[in-house]
């Protein structure tokens, strides 16, 4: 038997098909690499060789057999051995997304969508994400729309961040404590005050819907424009709020998997602060810029800096962040990240808080267990404020640390639900009296997203 042909075998001698492969796969891909794609196994040969001799060849000889196959314009046949590679290479991204290309190009976009739709939910790479999203363009068109509905409720110590019983005493050389001189007959500086404010802890729920319009063409660029309105119903009486933002985002795809993003999202808000008669309206602008490096199949890194504004008749924020962020994840069981971010923030109007410097520590590590993701975390914030509080002799420091665990069942890849519960303990160190010691606040977040189309994949 001679190279390029094989003999006709019957299908119990596995042992002889299993040569017949081998030497076939020796003729038809020699050593020597050459320009042109190899030669590709015909479909009579195909037939000869059948289910038996897929796990034989390696699911790299049938994307190279498929290539050359649609190449020659037989995207039909190159669909066919598609198929019976699957068999054999059911977990293989490339195959699956051949099959897709081979569907499209051969007119059948129905099954090519079906077989991206196989994918989604999965974590795939950058380069495959934009193929699919390719495919996916040419047979729907690159606009698609996504619903998503999240309803997070839980227990909260404190609606507001606030402590409830405040023990104050004013320091000497303080504002405040300077009045009272002033004015001793109606104060005495060194009084101890108490202050008691009205219960803030209860269950909080937080319900919010966002109509996304994302362009996915598998191109340089990526666009999505994204209008949402949330609501928070709190059992306690006093605390409600809600508000409407609108995001727009656009990501640039540079080579060796490199990506710029940016993002600009305005506006605004009420919430209550225990007073169900008044509540604070505020406005809120945000502009974000972003920059990925992959650092191989392991490492990426994310640098990035934002500025947000939040003006009220309270006060008015202003916030500069700049942060680096550090992510090892290869796909399989255990995954980690570390980030560190340093803020810089002033603030005007009647609000007592002045501006601050700070600088964040957190890392994390998550768990793939089968059916089940858990994730842990620890944060630290130290801040330093510009000036000093109205009751504080001088600008103080405080320090945060949070410590978080997470918890999120798989629901499998094509499941649009997702659920998480998630555990923070926070601890605060500070002078100031206003600032709780200490909350543990415990959430279950629900999120479905409603596509009309297969949705765009989740990126590695």
């Amino acid at each position: 038997m001679g190279c390029g042909l094989v003999a006709v075998i019957r299908r119990d001698q596995r042992h002889h098909l299993l040569f017949a492969a081998l030497v076939y796969g020796v003729c038809q891909f020699p050593a020597q690499v050459t320009a042109e794609p190899p030669p590709v196994m015909t479909t009579s040969v195909v037939s000869e060789l059948g289910d038996a001799a897929a796990p034989v060849l390696a699911d790299n000889w049938f994307l190279q057999a498929m290539w050359a196959l649609l190449h020659q314009g037989r995207a039909a046949e190159a669909y066919q051995l598609g198929q019976i590679a699957l068999t054999a290479h059911a977990d293989s991204t490339e195959l699956i997304l051949a099959l897709a290309y081979a569907a499209e190009a051969s007119g059948r976009c129905i099954l090519a969508l079906h077989h991206l739709a196989e994918l989604a939910g999965s974590a795939v790479m950058t380069s495959h994400r934009r193929r699919a999203e390719l495919i996916q363009a040419r047979c729907s068109g690159p606009w698609r729309r996504e619903v998503t509905f999240r309803l997070a409720t839980g227990y909260r110590q404190s609606l507001v961040d606030r402590a409830r019983l405040v023990s104050l005493r004013l320091q000497p050389g303080s504002a405040a404590h300077g009045l009272c001189v002033r004015l001793r007959g109606l104060c005495d500086p060194n009084t101890m005050f108490r202050l008691e404010g009205a219960p803030a802890s209860g269950i909080d729920i937080w319900t919010q819907l966002s109509l996304g319009h994302l362009f996915r063409d598998g191109g340089d660029w990526d666009f999505s424009i994204t209008p949402e309105i949330f609501v928070r119903s709190p059992r306690r009486n006093g605390y409600r709020g809600d508000g409407v933002s609108l995001r727009v985002e656009a990501q640039r795809h540079l080579e060796g998997g490199k990506q710029v993003r940016f993002l600009l999202e305005t506006g605004g808000a009420r919430f209550q602060q225990g007073d169900a008669a008044r509540s604070i309206a505020q406005r809120h602008r945000k502009l974000e810029i972003g920059f990925v490096m992959p650092h191989g199949d392991l490492l990426a890194s994310h640098l990035g800096h934002h500025r947000h504004r939040v003006v009220s008749g309270w006060l008015d924020l202003h916030r500069r962040v700049t942060d680096l962020r550090l992510v090892a994840d290869r796909g399989g069981m255990l995954s980690g990240w570390a980030q560190l971010a340093v803020e810089r923030s002033s603030q005007g109007g009647p609000g007592l808080m002045p501006g601050s410097r700070a600088r964040d520590h957190a890392a994390g590590v998550g768990l793939r267990l089968g059916r089940v993701q858990i994730g842990f975390h620890q944060f630290r914030r130290s801040e330093k404020f510009a000036a000093a509080l109205p009751y504080l002799a001088a600008p103080h420091h405080a320090r945060t640390r949070q410590t978080g665990m997470t918890l999120a069942p798989d629901l499998g890849r094509r499941s649009n639900l997702k659920v998480v519960l998630s555990f923070q303990y926070r601890k605060i160190s500070s002078p100031d009296p206003y600032r709780p010691r200490s909350t543990k606040n415990l959430f279950l977040t629900v999120e479905y997203k409603f596509k009309d189309r297969p949705g765009p994949l989740s990126r590695k």
